[in-house]
């Protein structure tokens, strides 16, 4: 399995590596900055509305951004989240455990990459917040650079902490 997944994670590296970075008219790239830690993983900053900011680690073996219970209390609390399901996940250690999803209101990454209604599983307090392919995906396109340490997304909604009114769950 480990294997596995440094091979799909290398094919993904690779893939952006080589890929030149696509822009429109209507989605420019927008960089975030990450920071490399000695393990290799990266992380970027995020925040959730009216939230303080967080590292979250940047993982494209994920599918599902993932989020600790504490961190979703205070989510539902602010009324910035709601149970969408329970899925089934596989574990990386080929286990399979009920999981369940909620719809984050938004998710900033860097200081003004908003992202909207963005789905979360949710793992016991303590479990490292992640930001999944699902998530990244929403951005696409999108490539990964490990010098400099930056993700370069598309059709991020770039707004100021001030800009709530656009904050507004579907």
């Amino acid at each position: 399995m480990y294997l596995r997944f440094v091979t799909f994670a290398l094919l993904m590296l690779s893939t952006a590596a080589q890929a030149q970075p696509q822009t429109t008219a209507h989605s420019p790239m927008h960089s975030v900055a990450m920071q490399r830690q000695s393990t290799g993983t990266f992380y970027l900053n995020a925040a959730f509305a009216g939230s303080e900011s967080f590292s979250l680690l940047v993982d494209t073996g994920s599918s599902f951004m993932v989020i600790p219970q504490d961190m979703l209390d205070e989510l539902l609390a602010r009324d910035e989240a709601q149970f969408d399901r329970n899925i089934g996940a596989r574990m990386a250690d080929e286990s399979v455990r009920k999981v369940p999803i909620y719809r984050i209101k938004a998710l900033r990454l860097g200081e003004s990459c908003w992202l909207h209604d963005v789905e979360s599983a949710v793992f016991p307090s303590g479990t490292r917040p992640i930001l999944g392919m699902r998530a990244l995906e929403r951005l696409a396109p999108f490539q990964f650079s490990i010098a400099p340490a930056e993700l370069s997304l598309s059709r991020c909604q770039l707004m100021t902490a001030g800009d709530t009114q656009a904050l507004a769950m579907p």
